[in-house]
């Protein structure tokens, strides 16, 4: 019995299992992988129209009006989840991937533009840390139902991956479908993404230059990608970030000083603000001339001419030189605009005089979302914004726009207000005026009688009617800078007024009045026509008070300026804070008025030094200009502001 037992046990011990029944997994044959390649791209595109703040009802009827603008959001999708596909052999995992990429972004960009009314743009991804710190001021609420689905989406392709496998195709198709891709993507960007011309023609619901309304309209991807080519910062050569940050001690003055009387400053940017009355062929008499009290405060304080980054346009430009004390042109070597470079906080010169005791405040006349200003400007340190919807009046409208005299009003009261409540406290006002803005022609006043202008020339209707209306409006700029001089020497208060244009007015194609003038101008002409497309008056003036207090006249003979008094819009801010009395409290603007006195003009194209006009310079000032665009690359790209509460 045991030897039967044992047999049995034996045989038993010895009898082959059956094999467990292992799972099988799908494979998906090349066409399959191509199809569902499309379908997710597809997918995701729509995942990303949903995402927009606006309504889904405009979105969908934008999609219907134009389909090309679906085309373009969803061409970017295909090729990224085809090229990771022909990397990693795995449709899902490569849809997880792209998924989680532009749905996140969209995300982003969603409440972006809900909680600051800017859309999500490359650079942002530079500035992750300051957008942590808007995020806990802002009390932002996120919805995190959005992110769950986000996540769990990306989950399930990611196990889908797992157990459904691709048929492996050999490396000389992997490797020719990668070429293919990347060509496409490169093709397609040079010609699509990266071109004006598709953009500006697409449709947008709402205003054209408000950035929001065409993200909504033409859908997150595609203005994404086109703002990756359009706005985008240059590292200049040889950019060292350590070395650029070091810059505040290799410049630093050894003595340092600021003022102990601070005058109230009030800064004027007027709309296309420039003296081209004040040629020959123009006539006036002293009783009627346009620009009567420039010529009289002129005399009594510190005027020359600024060179602006744009003619006929570009005003966010000349405030991103003259408030921050760097160069547009410095940013990208295409024609962009600053504003929509400044992403994050910036030491500009509103926040510098908030860091000395001082409360800032911002007017313009015109909508917060135009050139980002309302954003823009809290980066540089003013809060206390007032926009066009405290201009509701009827009176305060010329024309089409808001006047200049209503503007001036506003600036009185600000400046009152700011007595009433802070006593003790300067003020720091920044204002941009816009009633003389183009277009210049016979419809801008409507039915008020606008002066005919007399030249001693004779020129053509066209010319006359860009001429008359536009110093129409030069006209009340001026007397708007005679009624705040007049106001503010009549208070008790130090004040310093400083008064200038954003760039020339555009008097029609090609240098139409200009050339029947004989006014000599060309943006790409000789030295001479270029500092006359690009030169704008300047005025710094001081009441009496401020006079005695910060001992202008002194101050003004010590600035060294060029016999012409013609110098770069960026070194505006630095004079300023030379004449009020400042030295080594922000070594920026210190380095700014060293470099001045060596190179007053810096353009694109060519230099000015005490030898005249250049384009190249010894060593020794060529080290200097390096040294300046690289400082500027690292305040606009790298510095860390202090970010305490500004007023």
């Amino acid at each position: 019995g045991c030897l039967l037992t044992n047999i049995g046990v034996t045989s038993m011990a010895h009898k082959p299992l059956k094999p467990t029944k292992k799972f099988k997994k799908l494979t998906l044959k090349p066409m399959a992988n191509f199809i569902l390649t499309v379908l997710f791209s597809l997918v995701i595109t729509v995942a990303c129209f949903a995402l927009q703040p606006n309504p889904l009802s405009e979105v969908v009827a934008g999609i219907c009006s134009n389909n090309i603008i679906f085309l373009y959001n969803s061409l970017p999708v295909f090729l990224s989840l085809a090229f990771l596909f022909l990397v990693i052999c795995n449709v899902f995992y490569s849809a997880a991937a792209v998924s989680t990429f532009w749905i996140m972004a969209s995300i982003i960009n969603r409440y972006k533009i809900l909680y600051r009314d800017d859309p999500f743009v490359p650079i942002d991804v530079f500035v992750g840390a300051e957008a942590v710190s808007i995020i806990a001021k802002t009390n932002m609420r996120i919805d995190l139902g959005l992110l769950l689905a986000a996540a769990l989406s990306a989950l399930v392709l990611v196990t889908a991956g797992v157990f459904i496998k691709s048929k492996k195709s050999s490396i000389i198709f992997h490797m020719t479908g990668i070429l293919i891709c990347i060509s496409t993507a490169l093709l397609l960007n040079q010609y699509i993404y990266k071109s004006p011309k598709i953009y500006n023609s697409l449709p947008v619901n709402g205003p054209r230059y408000y950035v929001t309304s065409n993200f909504n309209s033409k859908g997150f991807i595609y203005c994404f990608l086109y703002n990756l080519n359009t706005y985008s910062i240059k590292a200049p050569k040889n950019y060292n970030k350590e070395y650029a940050k070091n810059l505040n001690n290799k410049y630093a003055p050894k003595e340092k000083r600021a003022p102990q009387k601070k005058p109230h400053i009030i800064m004027v940017m007027s709309e296309a603000f420039s003296d081209i009355t004040m040629h020959d062929s123009i006539v006036y008499t002293s009783k009627n001339d346009p620009l009567m009290n420039y010529k009289r405060i002129s005399k009594a304080g510190l005027s020359g001419h600024i060179i602006v980054p744009d003619f006929g346009g570009g005003t966010a430009n000349t405030e991103y030189d003259v408030l921050t004390g760097c160069m547009t042109q410095s940013l990208s070597s295409a024609h962009t605009s600053a504003f929509r470079l400044v992403r994050k906080s910036f030491n500009a010169l509103p926040r510098f005089f908030c860091r000395n005791e001082y409360r800032s405040s911002f007017i313009h006349p015109g909508n917060s979302w135009f050139y980002n200003r309302s954003n823009v400007y809290k980066h540089f340190g003013i809060n206390n914004q007032i926009f066009i919807d405290k201009f509701s009046k009827p009176e305060d409208y010329k024309g089409r726009l808001v006047s200049d005299k209503a503007v001036t009003d506003k600036i009185i009261q600000v400046y009152n207000n700011h007595l009433d409540t802070y006593k003790d406290t300067p003020l720091f006002n920044f204002t941009v005026t816009i009633q003389n803005h183009m277009p210049y022609k016979s419809y801008k006043y409507q039915s008020q009688n606008v002066e005919a202008v007399k030249t001693k020339t004779e020129i053509s209707d066209a010319a006359s009617e860009l001429l008359s209306n536009y110093i129409a409006g030069l006209r009340d700029s001026d007397r708007s800078l005679g009624t705040l001089v007049d106001f503010f020497e009549q208070s008790n208060e130090p004040v310093v007024l400083v008064f200038f244009g954003d760039h020339m007015p555009n008097l029609g194609k090609d240098y139409l009045a200009y050339k029947e003038l004989g006014y000599s101008i060309n943006q790409n002409g000789s030295v001479e026509d270029r500092i006359n497309a690009y030169s704008v008056p300047f005025i710094i003036w001081a009441n009496s008070k401020a006079k005695t207090d910060i001992n202008f006249a002194e101050s003004i003979n010590s600035l060294d300026l060029p016999p012409d008094r013609i110098i770069s819009a960026n070194y505006l801010g630095s004079i300023l804070y030379e004449l009020l009395g400042y030295k080594g409290v922000e070594p920026f603007y210190d380095f700014l008025c060293e470099l001045r006195r060596s190179i007053p003009v810096i353009t694109g194209s060519y230099y000015k030094t005490k030898g005249g006009y250049t384009m190249q310079l010894p060593e020794k000032l060529n080290i200097k200009i390096q040294d300046y665009m690289k400082w500027q690359y690292y305040k606009i790209s790298h510095e860390q502001v202090n970010l305490f509460p500004m007023h």
